[in-house]
């Protein structure tokens, strides 16, 4: 909880399919100590829950009471074991569900389940998507209003940067082309892809450890990070385009070997 204590509490539950981000919302949930609404959030990644039926239960038993359930899911929500009988609680409650889903049909198919305007879901979906705290906040804070009452303001989606290079050595003024033309010719080079989302919780320690061991043996490394799917809108490549834009020098590929660190490869 956000530890404020009081009535007329407000429990949002998060379940994340595929995203493993349910410490984030949980510290988003954190942050709010400031706000004159006490706040109390269950969050869990599916991974957690489909393992072990305890935490499965407590998060089916927050439900039941919880005045919203958000649910993110990657991909679509069959990757979780479990979702048809969490599903089953939920519609069970008749209480409000936010659900955002890379898969738009089944995004559509759970609209009914929040009965809000349209262009609220819509908001909340974006925020939803680009993910991180301060999006997360955002949606404590609509509910905040809309549930309690609270005299908030509920800021715009922030969209994070959804492709680039990153290395935990290479020096901020450092432009990634520079660090291309950088690299030593005379060496291998490996190339190292992480999802935008593990890249934006900031939980890279054993990424760093790996560029830092490929370098110490010889090596270069292109450690780059991508949202999967193309959006102009969010300004994302996708995979594709990025392993092209930093991966390939034309019609030649920059790496030896490609190290692919996303949950899904």
């Amino acid at each position: 909880n956000n530890g404020v204590r009081g009535d007329g509490g407000l429990t949002l539950v998060y379940v994340a399919v595929g995203n493993m981000d349910a410490d984030q919302f949980a510290d988003a949930c954190r942050g709010l100590g400031w706000i004159d609404v006490p706040i109390s959030a269950v969050c869990a990644n599916s991974e957690m829950m489909d393992r072990d039926e305890e935490c499965f239960m407590e998060v089916v038993s927050a439900v039941r009471t919880a005045d919203l359930t958000v649910i993110g899911v990657h991909g679509n929500c069959e990757y979780s074991t479990k979702f048809g009988r969490l599903e089953d609680a939920f519609r069970r409650t008749g209480r409000p569900v936010l659900l955002w889903s890379g898969n738009e049909t089944e995004m559509e198919d759970y609209a009914p389940l929040f009965p809000y305007d349209d262009e609220v879901r819509k908001t909340l979906m974006t925020h939803l998507e680009l993910g991180e705290v301060r999006n997360f906040t955002a949606v404590f804070l609509w509910a905040c209003r809309e549930m309690r009452g609270a005299r908030v303001s509920v800021p715009q989606p922030v969209i994070p940067q959804c492709q680039g290079i990153f290395h935990p050595d290479m020096p901020s003024q450092m432009r990634e082309e520079e660090y291309l033309r950088s690299l030593d010719a005379s060496r291998p080079t490996v190339g190292i892809l992480v999802g935008q989302r593990m890249h934006s919780r900031g939980d890279l320690s054993p990424i760093n450890n790996l560029i830092r061991a490929l370098e110490y043996r010889g090596a270069n490394t292109i450690p780059v990070f991508a949202r999967t799917g193309s959006s102009p809108r969010l300004g994302s490549l996708g995979i594709s385009e990025t392993l092209k834009r930093y991966m390939m020098k034309g019609r030649r590929s920059r790496v030896d070997v490609l190290i692919v660190t996303r949950g899904f490869s």
